[in-house]
Parts: structure tokens; C-alpha cells; sequence
């Protein structure tokens, strides 16, 4: 019976202790599971986050190179609207420019080619001849009054 008794004790202390170790073993398995997991969770959220800041970078490196070319762009166009501006005023007339010809016929339309309105009251137009008080010049119109029919 001692025999028996010893036998039983021995063999509880050897399954605690190997119980014990077994506890220790998954323990540490787990713990390293753990490491393991989130050292890895932690490589693939480095990784998205390099790429996150790789993306913004390029992005940021697009949108420089269009407000670059933006200003550039204004740049010229601030050198180019002078002569652009006079140019608009030789063809149109406007800011004061004087159109010329080397033919007077390009100002007139050929009496073949109008047409009186019909129906149409004359008009009277009035030639003026002020000049300033000023200058030293006197202009007097040849004809003080003209009369036309539109067309």
C-alpha cells in the first residue's frame, strides 16, 4: 500500500510538473503568437503607411508642377498683353487707334450696292468745328448740314 501511495504521489507531482510545463509552454507559444502577429501587424501597417506617404507625395509633386505651370503661364501673359492689346486695338479701332487704308474705297460702299430703306425719313447731320479756347487753331466746317436717307 505504501508502494501504491508512493507511486501515486510521484506520478501526481510528475503530471503537475509536467501540467506546469505544458502551462508554460502554451504561455509562451501564445505570447510569441502574440509578438509574432502584432510585430507583423505592425510591418503591414508601416507598409500602408509608406505607401499612404508615397501616394500624398506624388500627389503633392503633380500639384506643384500644375501651379508651376500656372504661373508661368501668367507670367507670359502678363509680358504678352501689351503687344497683344495693341494689336486688338490696330484691327478693331478701340482705345482711340485710327484705322487707315491706302484706298479710300475700303471706307465707302459702292452707290451700286446700297439700298435706300424704304419708308425711310432723311437724316440730318450737323458738322461741328469747337476747338478749345486754348489752341491757336480755327476750323470751320465747308458744309454745315447734310442730308441722307438710310440704306
Amino acid at each position: 500500500v505504501k508502494f501504491a501511495a508512493g507511486g501515486i504521489s510521484e506520478m501526481w507531482s510528475r503530471s503537475a510538473s509536467i501540467f506546469h510545463r505544458l502551462h508554460r509552454l502554451s504561455a509562451v507559444r501564445s505570447c510569441a503568437a502574440r509578438l509574432s502577429s502584432s510585430s507583423h501587424a505592425r510591418l503591414a501597417q508601416e507598409s500602408a503607411r509608406r505607401k499612404y506617404q508615397e501616394e500624398l507625395d506624388r500627389k503633392n509633386r503633380n500639384y506643384a508642377k500644375w501651379m508651376l505651370a500656372v504661373a508661368m503661364g501668367t507670367l507670359g501673359m502678363s509680358y504678352a498683353a501689351v503687344p497683344l492689346y495693341r494689336m486688338f486695338c490696330r484691327v478693331t479701332g478701340f482705345g482711340g487707334t485710327v484705322q487707315t487704308a491706302d484706298d479710300a474705297s475700303v471706307f465707302r460702299t459702292p452707290t451700286s450696292e446700297t439700298q435706300i430703306v424704304e419708308g425711310a425719313k432723311p437724316i440730318s447731320i450737323r458738322f461741328n468745328s469747337d476747338v478749345s479756347i486754348d489752341m491757336p487753331w480755327r476750323f470751320t466746317p465747308s458744309q454745315l448740314e447734310a442730308k441722307v436717307l438710310p440704306g
